[in-house]
Formats: C-alpha cells, structure tokens, sequence
C-alpha cells in the first residue's frame, strides 16, 4: 500500500503529514473533468460579469459590443494559458528538487554505510 506524504515549509522549518490509508489526494479522471466544467462555468460567469460592467461603463454600440467581448474572451483565454504554463513550470522545478533530493540522500546513505565499514 502506497503512503500519501504531504511536505510543507513555513517559518518554523519543514513538517511532514501522511495522510491515513485509505484517504487518497489523486483526483480521478472523474473529479478532473468536473472540476474542469465548474472552473469554465466560472470563468464564463466572470467574464460575463466583467463585460457588463464595462459595457454599463461606457454605453456601447453593438459594434463595441462585438469588440469589448472579443477582447475579455482574449484575456481571459490569455489568463487561463499563463497560469497552465507556470503550472507546468512549477510541477517541472518541483519535480527536480525532488529527484535532486533522492540522489543527495542516497549519496548520504551510502556515505554513512562506508563509514560504518
């Protein structure tokens, strides 16, 4: 059975948390699509919301109407891109800290194995 270990760091220093067995954090393919739908519902009830207020701000004509909607869907498309590429960075920068932590605590078993020889 796998154990869930969970590593924060605050201002007192690192703590670690296992989870209990049975109690898993891996979302399913199940909750990723359901948390896919709720986070695209909310970003379309916010752009909406925002496009109302500037629209109720400046008075549009349907033209603008056209152009003011066409540049909150680029923002937030935008938005949306920067925050799954910086994502994709943190989990990579994270990935390689912990790979570069397996490999120094390996060498530190194997260091305190040879001293015990």
């Amino acid at each position: 059975m796998e154990k869930l270990v969970e590593t924060t760091l605050d201002a007192s220093g690192v703590r670690t948390l296992q989870n209990p067995p049975g109690k898993s954090r891996v979302m399913t393919p199940k909750h990723v699509v359901a948390v896919a739908i709720a986070l695209g519902a909310l970003v379309m009830i916010v752009g909406m919301q925002i496009e109302s207020v500037i629209i109720r701000m400046i008075g549009a004509t349907g033209h603008q109407l056209e152009w003011i909607s066409d540049v909150i869907a680029s923002v937030m498309v935008t938005t949306v891109t920067y925050l799954w590429l910086h994502l994709r960075i943190t989990r990579a920068e994270l990935l390689n800290a912990v790979r570069t932590r397996a490999i120094h605590d390996e060498q530190l078993v194997g260091q305190v194995h040879s001293i015990r020889r």
